[in-house]
């Protein structure tokens, strides 16, 4: 039997200024069209049911993620650093198109040339049915918000984690793309009485994700819950895990083609300045290496044979802290102090997380 034709895939692409250059704060609307004008050179007909199609894209886009200053409606963009822009696909076309996607050289935004260094799979090309039969009823369930985040209620904007305005987001986008079908008032009736915020680490701020208006979003990290009595609707216990595990894939709230509600499993390493146990959180890291985290994170998650769990994702966070770290210029002992891990145990996971980046670099 031939293998299933994938559903879903994150890609990443890496880019870096020609020089020090200045963009309104709504320039996703541009980087938003770019990306669907390079669709359109590929497969015309998808381009245009991607544009056209108002009620739900199969994609998700990032804003340019890493180290900026932003003022004024404006964001700066520094020639000495490379900025990240994660894409990714939810159903099986576009996740062909990507795959087989060889971006240019270069992309102009206002008039700013950024050169295109890299591109690589950094979510793994997967279906909705192996996220289904793979799901971890044991894994915890953190989510963390790179990009602010936001949801549309009655009106207006509301800029907090409540559990049941994050599943219907993730099971909206489910039930379109995937061929296993839930009522949505059942689930979310469960989930308003059986899922509870446990904890979290959020701050909201204010942005411009289109061509005009703003939005009031969060980021940070969550974790959820299921009470013991919620916990006898297996399926639907089975459901809320299955969407947290595609909840990379999909994004989180409204306007993820915009650069809105970019979302990661596990815990932010730098979301708290207070020491934290491992088994909830890796220590604190320095601001300046948190956009370095959140690049690297994807990238080692993909190292995983098991990327669905929270496992993967943890073991993931901590190589990438490691990394990030080292980058920085901090010492092994020192991390291994600040992590509470073995200093024999970080000195390992350095060499592993350095032989597979130079692993892909070479590949």
């Amino acid at each position: 039997m031939a293998p299933r034709q994938p559903d879903l895939l994150g890609l990443q692409i890496i880019i870096q200024p020609q020089q020090d250059c200045t963009l309104p704060s709504n320039y996703t609307y541009w980087l938003h069209a770019w990306f669907l004008d390079q669709i359109r050179q590929i497969h015309p007909h998808l381009a245009a049911e991607l544009h056209n199609n108002q009620t739900e894209k199969a994609f998700t886009l990032s804003g340019l993620l890493g180290t900026t200053n932003a003022s004024n409606r404006t964001i700066t963009f520094s020639a000495t650093h490379n900025y990240h822009c994660q894409i990714t696909a939810l159903h099986k076309d576009l996740c062909t198109t990507l795959k087989n996607w060889q971006p240019p050289s270069t992309i102009t935004l206002q008039n700013n040339t950024f050169h295109i260094t890299q591109h690589q799979i950094t979510l793994p090309a997967t279906t909705y049915k192996t996220l289904w039969d793979k799901t971890n009823l044991d894994d915890e369930l953190n989510l963390n918000f790179l990009s602010p985040t936001a949801f549309h209620k009655n009106g207006n904007h509301m800029p907090l984690p409540i559990p049941e305005n994050l599943f219907h987001s993730y099971l909206r986008r489910w039930n379109i793309f995937s061929a296993y079908q839930f009522d949505p008032e059942e689930f979310l009736l469960w989930v308003r009485e059986g899922i509870v915020l446990l904890r979290h680490n959020i701050r909201s701020s204010k942005v411009q994700p289109g061509k005009q208006g703003s939005v009031t979003g969060f980021t940070g990290s969550i974790q959820l819950g299921i009470t013991n009595k919620a916990l006898a609707q297996v399926e639907y216990s089975h459901l809320a895990h299955a969407l947290i595990t595609a909840a990379p894939y999909f994004g989180t709230g409204h306007k993820v083609t915009f650069g809105l509600g970019q979302t990661r499993l596990g815990w932010e390493a730098a979301a708290s300045r207070k020491k934290q146990p491992l088994n909830s959180t890796t220590a604190p890291a320095p601001e300046g290496t948190a956009a370095r985290i959140a690049q690297l994170q994807p990238i080692f998650l993909a190292s995983k044979k098991r990327q669905g769990g929270d496992r993967a994702a943890k073991t993931a966070l901590l190589w990438a802290t490691i990394i990030a770290r080292q980058e920085n210029g901090d010492t092994l002992q020192s991390i291994s102090i600040d992590l509470e891990l073995p200093y024999d145990s970080v000195k390992k996971y350095a060499q592993l997380a350095r032989k597979y980046l130079i692993t892909i670099n070479q590949g």
